[in-house]
């Protein structure tokens, strides 16, 4: 037998080309669990509560500023711009749902901080839900995932506390 044949294979988790191969994805997608919950411990977060929804969503003001736009501009019906006028009150609802639980969740006495608002990161109900776009005092954790074809980097950041980007777990490419 040659020396390269008698050579110790790698141990899984130290051998790269396993870990990014199909054979290798339920270990990427568990570390993508086990990650998170370790820096949650690290934290003092005993739970979460999260929120994730359309990032096309806009506040009521804003969604009415596009309207008045639309109508400067000449359009008589700006059926995209008053659909997002009606669609507001999710995200009007999402920051009100958050900024409840935020404020009760720091009222409850224990050692570990409890019922966290946790979002993705991104536009529409995950803005509209963190509560660090008002009170930037507040602990709140953001969870970024990175969909297949789409950029990580596309939202821009205001505020992290906690930061974990959860990637696509498929072999290939990001």
């Amino acid at each position: 037998m040659t020396d390269d044949r008698l050579k110790a294979a790698p141990l899984a988790y130290q051998n790269e080309p396993f870990l990014n191969s199909p054979d290798g994805r339920i270990l990427r997608i568990l570390s993508e669990y086990a990650e998170p919950l370790s820096r949650f411990r690290r934290e003092q977060i005993q739970d979460t509560v999260v929120f994730f929804g359309s990032a096309r969503f806009q506040s009521r003001e804003v969604a009415q500023k596009a309207v008045k736009q639309a109508q400067a501009h000449g359009e008589n019906h700006p059926k995209t711009a008053l659909a997002a006028v009606e669609m507001a009150h999710y995200y009007e609802d999402a920051r009100k749902l958050a900024s409840m639980l935020t404020e009760w969740s720091i009222t409850i006495p224990a050692r570990r901080r409890r019922f966290v608002v946790t979002t993705g990161g991104g536009p529409g109900i995950m803005e509209a839900a963190n509560p660090a776009f008002r009170v930037p005092l507040l602990l709140h954790a953001e969870v970024l995932v990175r969909l297949p074809g789409q950029s990580a980097g596309n939202f821009p950041r205001r505020f992290r506390d906690l930061r974990r980007t959860l990637r696509n777990p498929h072999p290939g490419p990001d």
